[in-house]
């Protein structure tokens, strides 16, 4: 810089300033004073690290700030030196650089190969190209893996199914300035292939014996991950199992429970994912018949019997057996079904004997035998036996109850055993009944099923409210007697027992809970719904909600309590609250459990206190999470303030589970401390610790490496700060993330600070999740106590299967359904919903919300269910309407001196029948109340005849004077109607045809005499017709007369005494109308049939 002196300018610059910049790094001198016509020089070093074009200015000025003078230069730094090859390996670590050692390794067909390359340069690397030999030569690009401010690695992958060697001979590590590291190797893969023998012990074997299964694998390029078998059953089921490892085979066992043939698949699966599979067959043979049943049976007489027979099947399942009855005697026994087919029977449900009833009737007092044969033409296989019966007149003792079981305490909706062991001294045993009361007083009959062990079973299922029930037991015989037991009480409660088990501790880690829920005795409940929420301190988070699940985990989040700084040791308590539900019934519990973000971090070499000068200083850190478990993902670093390289990055190693580095350091003339620390991928977690090494003389034994959480040793030592980009996005499951996880990246700075990585949950990482729902029907109608069934429509229309959990808002009714769905890729399924409306539902017009959930996915659909009342309900409420006023009709009958007593008496037993339906509709008992709306109809309708025909009577006794005087008026107004006015009419008319007939004839005799006057006609023709003519004048005036003279008798009939003569011989006169009409029609039906005979006859011939 030079003061140029002129004759513009001939002063001193004092106070003279110089700055410079250059981009990557800057810097500023003061000059002081330069002299007029004098220069004064300045020199910097600085180091550039990374080739490119860099612009730099230089400004000097003076203290008066009006003068100074700007310079731009421009400095282009090159990169001329290649890239340094660090190693390669089969996996991300242990990485190998002597190219005189040839690393190898064996694949299988259709295996992930995977070659990984560790390089660095001082510009950057822009491609890995590896030259593979397997008869020719192929260059193969790798891709970038992981990226640190130290090295880089690349990876190779392929899939191959072609058998044989492959040498990888060169790698070309290419960088930004086109520099290229050429290494020649001489490492190889072999791909191989993977075998499976598989053997079975027995190709037919029995059916409940031991099934053993043999495999043996050869050629594995990688561990057996695990050997499974699906077995594909006679019925088209599928079963898995597993084998264990015997030795160098694998060994399985099975028991098959059903007859017929089975294939078997058995399939070897490696730790790479490679699988191979076999297939083998075996097959149960059916078993044999055998029939079982009381050796004698007494019956008493007219009594009606089911009599039980047991077909047992022997050692295999039974297909197509027909049983067949013979009576030697039927006028003692008889029955109206000998035969009965059963067409499947399987050893697994009845290896005792399937139940079979035959009606008997014992008719008269006798002994007779009943042969049994029990005959299958589909296996030809047959069985028969013979029953002693002897009926007796009458049983008069009743039966025995030994003894019974059953839980006294459930769970709301579960099942109550009863086992009743009795027994009849005489006859038999006829039914088992289970009398219950519920809590809300409605009490029913429930019949017990006969068992082969001769004791009664029934299954209670009714337990739908909570509380105390009461129930007795009855036998009966046939002959109708009974005996009970005390009444005796179960208790019902709707309390679960939850148990929680939780796992995970650390930020980043998942947290998993296992929860078991036990009922009231102490079982294990399935199929719950599960609803976690955590407290983290600061805020409620729900886990799953109301899900069908025994399982959830959470993945403790980066800015989830606590937040720690390294070398703190901060930890927190969360609450985990666990409720569930299950047909009614509920448990809650509560746990706590600690979330850390320490993570003990130890050095295990250097073990001494002791290390040479100028020496590469090796590393070995353990690294451990709260739960004293090895942490393989953390970001390990290593700091030596007086190290000539500051920042180490060390790498996990698979074999010894401990991060290691070589020669990361050399160590100084001077005693020195490292400082390691570490934090998790997943971000949150970290560790730390410290040692001083002495270089100034040995120590025989050192104290080793701190825990994590240990303050450093060493004054002032402390950890620089490093400053990070902005995570950068790298893609879904690289590194060592997982599929659901994106692998993230950022750049520390300055120089020397480690870049960081880490795995965090994206949800774009996960597969699209989806579904639609609609439903068969968007509105139904069905009546009170009745049941209906609608579709459910789930369409899967994600990318992955899916696991949807159903359930139900609904205002009304029990509707039942599967709860939890499996639903693959592109699969459709319709799910029957069963809707049933209770007796005692009010019609009505009712919103039933149907919710199918996935995760996060939640949908809803609806449905209008509109109830209708039922007619019997109808019936009996109409019924009752009625009932006051026929009783106020009866009342009045009796007050006349009716009988009534029959109707009171039915009045009585509707009233007894309508508050049984009452209770039938409040229990919902559909089939009781039928019967019983059935008894109080008739009754009724007995009832309101009977009251009609009584009315009739009322109303005889009440108007028998006017009744009879209207019989009277009646029978006379009868009387002169048929006896004179209808006789008088005819006459009348009679007379006036014969008059008009006499005139007509008097007409007639004038034209003729006129005809023979005018000589129209001759005279014997006159007389003739004029004889005639006057023939029939006179008799038509004779009948004239007779007509006059019967009229004139009409008169005689106004007597009195005649008129009740008539009245005293009309029935008679009626009888006889109707038996000569009977006559008649007699007489046509002979003739009919004659003339078909006749008519058969004819046709015969």
């Amino acid at each position: 810089m030079e003061n140029i002196q002129n004759a513009n300018h001939t002063g001193a610059s004092y106070n003279t300033t110089l700055n410079f910049s250059c981009q990557v790094f800057s810097n500023s001198s003061s000059l002081g004073t330069i002299s007029s016509g004098s220069n004064i020089s300045r020199s910097w070093t600085e180091t550039i690290e990374s080739s490119g074009t860099y612009a730099c200015t230089f400004n000097v000025s003076d203290r008066t700030k009006n003068y100074g003078k700007q310079l731009k230069k421009t400095i282009i730094v090159k990169d001329i030196e290649p890239p340094t090859f660090l190693g390669r390996s089969w996996t991300q670590s242990e990485f190998i650089s002597d190219t005189n050692i040839s690393i190898n390794k064996s694949f299988n067909q259709n295996e992930t190969i995977e070659y990984f390359v560790k390089a660095k340069d001082n510009a950057g690397i822009n491609n890995i190209i590896i030259e593979i030999y397997n008869g020719s030569y192929a260059n193969k690009s790798l891709n970038l893996y992981l990226s640190y401010s130290e090295y880089e690695i690349w990876k190779f992958t392929e899939k191959s199914d072609i058998l044989g060697y492959c040498n990888i001979t060169k790698i070309y590590i290419n960088d930004t300035s086109g520099n290229i590291a050429k290494i020649n190797l001489t490492d190889y893969y072999e791909i191989i292939e993977l075998k499976l023998n598989s053997s079975l012990a027995n190709e037919t074997l029995l059916i409940n014996t031991t099934q053993t299964f043999l495999a043996s694998i050869l050629g594995n390029a990688s561990p057996v991950s695990e050997v499974i078998a699906n077995i594909t059953l006679p019925s088209g089921a599928i079963e898995t199992i597993t084998f264990s490892k015997e030795n160098s085979s694998y060994m399985a066992t099975y028991i098959p429970k059903k007859s017929g043939s089975y294939l078997v698949n058995i399939t070897a699966i490696l730790s790479s994912g490679i699988s191979k599979t076999t297939h083998l067959n075996f097959s149960v043979p059916y078993g044999n018949i055998s029939v079982n049943s009381d050796e004698k049976i007494f019956l008493v007489e007219n009594a009606t019997y089911n009599l039980p027979i047991f077909i047992v099947p022997e050692k295999g399942d039974l297909i197509n057996v027909t049983v067949n009855i013979s009576i030697e005697n039927e006028s003692i026994v008889n029955t109206t079904n000998k035969s009965a087919a059963l067409e499947k029977i399987f050893w697994e449900d009845y290896y005792q004997g399937k139940a079979i009833y035959f009606s008997l009737y014992s008719a008269q007092i006798g002994n007779t035998t009943i042969n049994i044969t029990a005959f299958s033409p589909a296996l030809n296989k047959s069985a028969s036996k013979s029953i002693n019966i002897t009926v007796i007149q009458n049983d008069t003792s009743p039966p025995i109850i030994n003894n019974f079981t059953n839980y006294e305490i459930v769970n709301l909706n579960e099942i109550n055993k009863f086992v009743v062991n009795t027994s009849e001294n005489e006859t038999e045993i006829k039914s088992v009944l289970l009398e219950i009361t519920w809590p809300s007083n409605c009490t029913k009959n429930i019949t017990a099923t006969l068992k082969p062990n001769k004791l009664y079973e029934l299954n209670f299922n009714g337990t739908n409210e909570t509380g105390s029930y009461k129930f007795k037991i009855y036998s009966c015989n046939i002959a109708g007697i009974c005996e009970s037991t005390a009444i005796k009480e179960f208790n019902v409660t709707n309390i679960y027992n939850v148990f929680a088990f939780i796992s995970g501790s650390n930020k980043g880690s998942l947290v998993e809970f296992n929860v078991s829920v036990k009922n009231v005795r102490g079982e294990e409940v399935k199929d719950f719904n599960l609803t976690l929420v955590i407290y983290n301190t600061e805020e409620n988070i729900t886990v799953v909600n109301n899900t069908r699940t025994n399982y959830a985990s959470y993945r403790i989040r980066y800015d989830d309590p606590p937040t720690a700084k390294y070398f703190e040791s901060l930890s927190e308590n969360y609450i985990a609250y666990v409720h569930v539900e299950k047909n009614g019934n509920s448990g809650t519990t509560s746990k706590n459990f600690t979330v850390s973000e320490d993570l003990e971090t130890t050095i295990l070499y250097p073990d001494t206190k002791y290390y040479p000068p100028n020496m590469p200083v090796n590393l070995s850190v353990e690294v451990r999470d709260f739960d004293n478990e090895i942490v393989e993902t953390a970001s390990v670093t290593a700091y030596c303030p007086d190290c000539s390289k500051k920042y180490a990055r060390l790498e996990y190693n698979s074999s010894t589970k401990k991060y290691t580095g070589y020669g990361v350091f050399i160590s100084p003339n001077k005693d020195f401390s490292i400082l390691i620390f570490s934090s998790s991928y997943f971000g949150g977690n970290k560790g730390g610790t410290a040692t001083t090494l002495l270089t100034s003389q040995p120590q025989e034994s050192g104290a080793g490496g701190g825990g994590g959480g240990g303050a450093p040793t060493g004054a002032g030592l402390t950890i620089p700060n490093c400053t990070c980009t902005e995570w950068e996005d790298k893609g879904c499951g690289m590194g060592t993330c997982k599929p659901e996880e994106i692998y993230q990246t950022r750049i520390c700075s300055p120089a020397g600070c480690a870049n960081e990585t880490r795995c965090i949950f994206s949800p774009r990482c996960i597969p699209k999740k989806n579904f639609d729902i609609s439903l068969s029907e968007q509105e139904l109608r069905i009546k009170q106590g009745e049941t209906a069934r609608i579709f459910l429509n789930l369409i899967n229309t994600g990318e992955k299967n899916l696991s949807i959990s159903i359930s139900v808002d609904k205002e009304c009714c029990e509707i039942n359904f599967t709860r939890e769905i499996k639903l693959k890729k592109n699969e459709r399924i319709s799910l029957p919903l069963s809707i049933h409306s209770k007796l005692s539902q009010s019609p009505g017009s009712y919103e039933i919300i149907f919710i199918a959930e996935s995760g996060e996915i939640k949908k809803k659909i609806g449905l209008r269910l509109i109830i209708e009342s039922n007619e019997l309900i109808s019936l009996l409420s109409n019924i009752k309407d009625e009932l006051p006023i026929i009783e106020k009709q009866i009342a009045k009958l009796e007050k006349l001196g009716i009988e009534v007593a029959d109707l009171k008496s039915k009045i009585e037993e509707i009233k007894y029948l309508l508050k049984e339906a009452n209770k039938s509709i409040w229990c919902d008992n559909l089939t009781a109340l039928k019967m019983q709306a059935e008894k109080i109809k008739t009754n009724f309708e007995y009832v309101k005849l009977r009251i009609i025909t009584l009315k009739l009577k009322e109303f005889l006794l009440e108007n028998l004077g006017y009744l009879v005087a209207s019989l009277i008026l009646f029978l006379m107004f009868l009387y002169y109607i048929t006896q004179v006015v209808l006789p008088y009419i005819k006459l009348k008319r009679e007379i006036k045809e014969l008059e008009k007939k006499g005139e007509d004839l008097v007409e007639t005799r004038r034209a003729t005499e006129k005809q023979f006057f005018m000589r129209k006609i001759d005279e014997p023709t006159f007389r003739a017709i004029l004889s005639k003519t006057q023939q029939q004048i006179l008799k038509n005036r004779s009948e004239i007369k007779n007509k006059i003279a019967e009229i004139s008798l009409l008169k005689k009939k106004l007597n009195p005494l005649l008129m009740a003569k008539w009245i005293l011989l009309l029935p008679i006169s009626i009888a006889k109308k109707i038996a000569s009409w009977l006559r008649n029609i007699k007489k046509r039906i002979r003739l009919y049939f004659k003339e078909r005979e006749i008519q058969k006859k004819f046709v015969d011939i």
